[in-house]
C-alpha cells in the first residue's frame, strides 16, 4: 500500500452570498473535530486547503495537531518558505498568480515524512520562450467561448452605477438586499448595464482591480 494522503477543505464564512444560494455555514470548531474523527486512521499525512486566512491557520494548528501541511490563502499572504506551527507547516503563495508554491513531501517506507520543503518561486523570474504569448493568447480565446455560452440572465431594462459626486464608481464593501442590481466576481461590483442577455463573457471584461472589492 502507498503513503495515504487526506486533503480536507475549509473556507471563511459569508451569509449574504451563501445562504441565497442554499448553503449551510457551520462554525469550523463545530465541523472540522467530526471530520477529523471520521477520518481517523485512513492516512499518513493531512493536508488542509484553508481559506481562512492566515490568523485562522495559526489557531488550527495550534488546536489541531492533526493538521500537517495548511495550504493558505485568502489574506493573500506570502510565506516564501513556509512557517511551522506547532507541529503544522504552513503554506502559501500570496496573490495574482506573483509567485508559484513549489511543496516536496518525502515519506521512508513506512509512510513516515522524513522531509518537507516549502518554496515560491517569483513568476516575473521564471523563463519566456518564443510561443508563450501565442499559447496564452489562445487560453484567453477558449475561455472567452466558453463563458460566452454561459447564460447569467436576461435584463428587462438597463441600470446605471452607482458613482460618487466626483463621478469615481462608488466602493461596494458588501452585497446588501437594497442594491437593484449586484453581481459577484473576486468580490462585489456595480456596473452600469444596458437591457439584454447578460453571459459570463460580457461579466468578465469588467472585473478590474479597482472595481472589486477583493476578500479572497
Amino acid at each position: 500500500m502507498g503513503t495515504r494522503i487526506a486533503v480536507l477543505g475549509l473556507t471563511a464564512a459569508y451569509p449574504l452570498t451563501y445562504e441565497p444560494n442554499g448553503w449551510d455555514i457551520h462554525l469550523i470548531t463545530d465541523v472540522l473535530p467530526g471530520l477529523l474523527a471520521e477520518l481517523r486512521g485512513q492516512y499518513d499525512y493531512l493536508i488542509l486547503l484553508s481559506h481562512l486566512g492566515i490568523t485562522m491557520d495559526k489557531y488550527l494548528a495550534n488546536e489541531f495537531k492533526e493538521l500537517n501541511l495548511i495550504i493558505g490563502s485568502h489574506t493573500h499572504h506570502l510565506l516564501e518558505n513556509g512557517l511551522v506551527v506547532n507541529q503544522s507547516m504552513l503554506a502559501a503563495a500570496g496573490k495574482w498568480g506573483r509567485y508559484i508554491g513549489d511543496i516536496r513531501l518525502e515519506f521512508d517506507v513506512n509512510h513516515q515524512l522524513v522531509q518537507q520543503q516549502v518554496n515560491t518561486v517569483k513568476t516575473a523570474d521564471l523563463q519566456t520562450l518564443p510561443g508563450d504569448a501565442k499559447e496564452i493568447a489562445g487560453y484567453v480565446e477558449r475561455g472567452e467561448a466558453l463563458l460566452a455560452h454561459e447564460h447569467v440572465a436576461t435584463l428587462p431594462a438597463s441600470y446605471a452605477a452607482k458613482k460618487n459626486r466626483d463621478g469615481r464608481r462608488a466602493p461596494c464593501n458588501c452585497p446588501n438586499r437594497w442594491n437593484k442590481l449586484s453581481y459577484f466576481k473576486h468580490g462585489i461590483i456595480r456596473a452600469t448595464v444596458t437591457a439584454r442577455t447578460i453571459n459570463n463573457e460580457r461579466l468578465a471584461p469588467r472585473l478590474t482591480t479597482s472595481d472589486a472589492c477583493c476578500s479572497g
